[in-house]
């Protein structure tokens, strides 16, 4: 299984668990235990028969019995907030349900208010952690993907220069067609500016390496003077123009023979064309 397979199961699994502990719990299942727990001393102390109290229980009994209603003023009454005789009488208002409920009393209507406020705003900070949540982890398996991408690359240039080294010509060839790749990688930011510049600098090194061995491949020794022009133009790994033509003026003075001038000539053109045009390459980053 890839990276971007395993990211997705990890989103997906998250945005589940997370949806679960926001949804609000069933209402009988939190509210129950308040029904449960109603006194009934209480009722008969406000002068309530059995009758009267087992028609209440049987109302409250009913599935669409507003528990979270019961749960609320037994929270009332149990803090002093209501008094006996307006909690019997709400209390029957609940049970019966062609009764309307009685107005509450303005702190609790504020203290309700607050309540739902803060759960709302719990909701929405619970959403905004989980998204911060899921974004890390999108941006973790998206470094981990560019630095594995990075790893790869240096493995493979490494790879290429040993198993081609001796075959200067294909050695060039393969290094040029990894350089083509990162390009079109750091074009498409799947590699950043400081890893590009490292592999670029991995493959130049490399490069140079085989432009001696052709050179020295092909002609032998060459005059100092050369050597020098060359050496002068390899100091930053690659040949623009100016250095060229510097070259050109040295090489029409050297005392090589007119055939290997030719031939030294158009060697140093190629290099400085595919220099130019990877340099104009690399500038042109979308």
């Amino acid at each position: 299984m890839n990276s971007l397979a395993k990211t997705k199961i990890i989103i997906i699994a998250t945005i589940i668990v997370s949806l679960f502990y926001l949804l609000p719990p069933k209402i009988l299942a939190q509210d129950k235990p308040a029904f449960d727990a109603l006194n009934v001393d209480i009722l008969r102390d406000a002068g309530l028969g059995d009758n009267e109290i087992r028609k209440i229980k049987e109302g409250l009994s009913r599935p669409d019995a507003p528990l979270r209603e019961l749960r609320l003023l037994i929270e009332a009454f149990n803090s002093g907030r209501i008094d006996k005789k307006e909690f019997v009488n709400r209390l029957i208002a609940l049970a019966n349900p062609k009764n309307d409920f009685p107005p509450i009393r303005q702190e609790e209507t504020k203290k309700e208010s607050t309540d739902k406020e803060t759960s709302g705003l719990g909701v929405i900070t619970a959403f905004i952690a989980i998204a911060g949540f899921i974004a890390g982890i999108i941006r973790y398996y998206i470094v981990k993907k560019k630095k594995k991408s990075v790893s790869n690359y240096f493995s493979n240039i490494d790879d290429t220069y040993s198993n081609f080294k001796m075959k200067s010509r294909r050695c060039e060839a393969e290094l040029y067609r990894l350089q083509d790749m990162i390009i079109e990688d750091f074009k498409n930011h799947k590699i950043d500016e400081s890893s590009f510049a490292l592999l670029e600098q991995r493959i130049n090194n490399y490069l140079q390496e085989i432009r001696q061995q052709i050179l020295a491949d092909s002609f032998g020794g060459l005059p100092m003077s050369i050597k020098s022009e060359i050496t002068k133009m390899f100091g930053d790994k690659t040949i623009d123009k100016g250095e060229y033509e510097s070259f050109l003026n040295k090489l029409k003075g050297s005392d090589l023979d007119e055939s290997d001038k030719n031939k030294l000539k158009n060697l140093m053109q190629e290099w400085e064309q595919t220099d130019v045009a990877r340099s104009s390459s690399k500038s042109k980053k979308s």
